[in-house]
């Protein structure tokens, strides 16, 4: 009798051992891979959990096939799971701002042109003809979408003067978009912001003051939920219309926000057909080819590593599109902002708004 329970001991501590050790061997494995695990919504961060991604673009020569790559090697849908790959932070969450579990943002490794991945000469046209229109030609009102597309989609190569975009996704939100409003301020700078619909409902002063002082604005969906939006096209161009009716009911029913960023940016396959309605519906949308990482890793980064991460991703482009967050927790960001634009500025880049983000033309 002794014996029998002596074993069953024996059996009942090596089974808890095995739990233990078990468990211990999942938190490691959690913990290693965090960075290129997504956070909580948004975007998906950790490493922008595109780690391929992020590392072909910090060579040149592997942008043009980039959209491509993460298409295919990252899954198809590239959302499908818990978080986007693509992105960094999640969606803006309604909580208090200043709360650092609050909405992440978007990033993403680095995209690449929103053109054809296979192509270094720049977008396809689009040729969506009208159905009803027995002559097939693009109505007037396609032609000027297309025009903005096209020049959306080759600003990544575009010739002559270095220009820089500054973009800020997840917006807006008091604590992280007023100083950023404040450094571009006194910088004399003028950025793109992508707002998230929920958020702009919330803070309607804050979209007051971006447009105020010049900066653009478009529109980066209204829950920046990735399971919702990336359900149906028809759902996700709901909610772009969502967010651009709620711009106009701030800033003026007379304006036009029809520019757009895709949470989690618009590469692969599996978006074709968002982007078409995108397009379709006369929307135009744009990526980025550089950015601070401020969206990559779920443990927030530090000023320095985020001014470091920025310079790997400049590689002398013409067109230099440079994504970053204005979302909750995103302190960092704001930190080592000055110092992203003293760099910038001593690589010989000049500043300007993403065209179409301002008004629905080629207009910066």
């Amino acid at each position: 009798m002794i014996k029998i329970t002596r074993k069953r001991r024996f059996a009942g501590r090596m089974t808890l051992l095995f739990l233990i050790l078990n468990i211990s061997v999942i938190f490691l494995f959690h913990k290693a891979t965090g960075s290129a695990v997504s956070s909580s919504e948004g975007e998906s961060y950790g490493g922008e959990s595109y780690g391929l991604a992020a590392s072909l673009m910090n060579k040149p020569s592997a942008l043009p096939v980039q959209k491509s790559i993460v298409g295919d090697r990252l899954g198809e849908p590239v959302y499908q799971g818990k978080k986007n790959p693509n992105e960094t932070n999640g969606a803006a969450s309604t909580s208090d701002p200043a709360s650092t579990s609050g909405p992440q943002s978007t990033p993403a490794a680095g995209p690449v042109s929103t053109s054809n991945p296979g192509s270094a000469s720049g977008p396809e046209p689009r040729t969506s003809a009208d159905p009803g229109n027995a002559s097939g030609t693009i109505p007037a009102v396609e032609a000027s979408t297309q025009q903005l597309q096209a020049t959306l989609d080759g600003i990544y190569h575009q010739e002559g003067e270095k220009t820089a975009y500054l973009t800020f996704d997840d917006g807006p939100t008091p604590s992280q978009t007023t100083p950023v409003l404040d450094i571009l301020k006194a910088e004399g700078i003028k950025a793109t912001f992508f707002s998230i619909g929920s958020n702009a409902e919330r803070y309607p002063e804050m979209i007051k003051r971006e447009y105020a002082e010049g900066h653009g604005i478009g529109s980066h969906s209204y829950s920046h939920e990735f399971r919702q939006i990336y359900s149906d096209p028809k759902i996700y161009m709901a909610e772009v219309v969502r967010c651009e009716q709620i711009l106009k009911s701030i800033l003026g029913q007379d304006k036009e926000f029809k520019l757009t960023r895709f949470p989690g940016g618009s590469f692969g396959k599996t978006l074709a057909p968002y982007r078409e309605a995108a397009n379709h519906a006369g929307y135009v949308y744009v990526d980025w080819n550089s950015l601070n990482g401020d969206a990559e890793t779920r443990k927030p980064r530090s000023a320095k590593q985020l001014i470091a991460r920025l310079e790997d991703t400049v590689h002398h482009q013409n067109g230099l599109v440079v994504l970053m967050h204005d979302a909750p927790g995103k302190q960092s960001t704001v930190k080592a902002l000055p110092e992203i634009i003293h760099y910038l500025k001593s690589k010989n880049y000049r500043f300007e708004r993403i065209p179409g983000s301002r008004s629905n033309s080629l207009a910066p």
